[in-house]
């Protein structure tokens, strides 16, 4: 008797030949669900995941929510694997009484985003953005920016990608403070970081970036009060999860500069 080939469909883009001929090898039939161009299966609603999603015993999984009611739709459905970190958009309530397996791709975009957060401190320093549009324009004046070489970065959260960017400030020379629930004495040491605070890190960093995972009690961390006390002109830098940020209070403080600045020139 031949058994069946299990289902796995890929909702997620950019899913590569590699990954496909390993779980075929494995006796899987991989289905990529064919999505409208430019859209995400985070903006698939229900109705669309579970019709993508029939008679499917695996699915990866990038952006969409995973809730108890499309579970409940999906009886085959065995393994859910985000390709990606957290688990915050899985019911895993619901997931664990309905039996289902749950996991994340840990450590597989690490690279990708530490080397991300380090662009963009560069980037937003030296002006790069500014100065292109003041290029294209027809300006070719030099914009004062900011260097990251031995400024002061906080970085709020040590994980893996946190680490990846510790690993990469060494080379700039940059001092940087960690704020975190683990302090390890021997990274510490070995790194030359330094534990503090999270109020004292935003208090004294010139960039502060995040890398923490999305929580109860990390939710809105960056709210007005730490926004308050960040340096003037510090650079806020999130590639964890939007809601580590309060979008209400971080566009008043935005305001609140533009409004200054306007002030200044009159």
């Amino acid at each position: 008797m031949t058994l069946s080939r299990r289902r796995v469909v890929v909702t997620q883009r950019f899913f590569d030949d590699a990954a496909i001929a390993y779980l075929e090898s494995a006796g899987c039939e991989v289905v990529i669900a064919d999505l409208p161009p430019g859209q995400a299966d985070g903006g698939l609603d229900h109705d669309s995941l579970a019709a993508v999603l029939t008679g499917a015993q695996g699915w990866i999984v990038g952006h969409a929510r995973v809730t108890r009611f499309l579970l409940m739709a999906l009886p085959h459905l065995a393994v859910i694997a985000r390709r990606g970190v957290g688990y915050e958009r899985v019911d895993l309530e619901a997931a664990t009484e309905l039996g289902r397996v749950v996991t994340i791709a840990a450590g597989g975009n690490d690279a990708s985003v530490a080397d991300q957060a380090i662009g963009m401190m560069i980037a937003l320093g030296r002006r790069f953005r500014e100065a292109q549009a003041q290029m294209n324009a027809g300006s070719w004046s030099i914009l004062m920016g900011a260097d990251l070489y031995r400024k002061r970065v906080g970085v709020i959260g040590l994980g893996r990608i946190g680490r990846s960017v510790v690993q990469r400030l060494s080379g700039f020379e940059a001092e940087v403070l960690v704020a975190t629930a683990r302090p390890e004495p021997y990274y510490a040491a070995r790194t030359g970081v330094r534990y503090v605070e999270a109020e004292t890190l935003l208090a004294q960093s010139d960039y502060v970036t995040l890398h923490a995972p999305l929580t109860p009690a990390t939710r809105h961390m960056i709210d007005a009060a730490a926004i308050e006390r960040m340096r003037p002109g510090a650079v806020l830098i999130n590639t964890a999860r939007g809601g580590l940020v309060s979008d209400r209070d971080l566009l008043a403080a935005l305001e609140e500069i533009g409004r200054a600045s306007c002030r200044e020139r009159v």
